[in-house]
């Protein structure tokens, strides 16, 4: 089965926890009731039970539902000056991470300039 390295999370010898897949399988099927606590999980439930958890997060993914954050951030452009970056270390935008996707950007007129039309 699987390895699932959690980040954050410390394991008994002190470095990354690893958790197999088999391991939360079982786990959910206690507490449903489906397995006793020593039993061995049979190698069919193990089959059929990792199957419908890869189509939950075949599901979850493509609803993007595995999107732990979002958030709405303003810069302010700087004129003539190409490109602009966000970043940790020499960006225009300093930030403590760069983003690993940007899925939408706008620009947002000053209110009371010249134009007041908003950008295409």
């Amino acid at each position: 089965m699987p390895i699932l390295n959690l980040p954050g999370q410390v394991g008994p010898s002190g470095g990354a926890s690893l958790v197999q897949v088999q391991d939360i399988i079982k786990d959910a099927l206690l507490e449903i009731g489906s397995y006793s606590p020593g039993e061995d999980l049979a190698a069919e439930d193990a089959f059929h039970t990792a199957f419908a958890a890869e189509l939950f997060l075949d599901e979850w993914a493509a609803d993007r539902q595995f999107v732990y954050s979002t958030s709405f951030q303003v810069f302010t452009l700087m004129p003539s000056l190409s490109p602009h970056t966000i970043g940790p270390a020499n960006a225009t935008f300093q930030q403590s991470q760069r983003p690993v996707d940007i899925k939408s950007a706008s620009i947002i007129p000053q209110l009371g300039g010249k134009s007041g039309r908003p950008a295409d």
